[in-house]
């Protein structure tokens, strides 16, 4: 009875982790970068689906989605973007579904 717990956590993937933002010397871009989730490491992360807010928009806009690389971390450069404070965030995915998103800290752009 005791590994009912995990037998429901070995379907989709858990919470990316460390998601940050860079600024890129051009002021209009922000890299995002975060990690693969710690919690469930067996439960393999197949894309991951990068979304935006802006300011005190309600929706989330979808960007583009990220395989993950063989390195440590992802990382997605949105660029052309208007002045504003923005959040971001990423969602994994595999073949049985979405996991919990994982939202950025925000970033400002004058």
């Amino acid at each position: 009875m005791h590994h009912c717990r995990v037998d429901v956590h070995a379907g989709a993937p858990a919470r990316p982790s460390n998601v940050r933002l860079y600024r890129e010397s051009d002021q209009q871009a922000v890299r995002v970068q975060w990690d693969a989730p710690v919690r469930s490491p067996h439960v393999p992360v197949e894309t991951y689906s990068v979304e935006l807010r802006k300011d005190d928009n309600q929706y989330w806009q979808y960007l583009d989605t990220v395989r993950p690389t063989a390195q440590n971390f992802c990382q997605y450069e949105a660029d052309q973007l208007e002045p504003g404070t923005y959040v971001f965030r990423v969602i994994p995915f595999n073949h049985v579904g979405a996991g919990p998103p994982a939202i950025s800290p925000a970033a400002q752009l004058q």
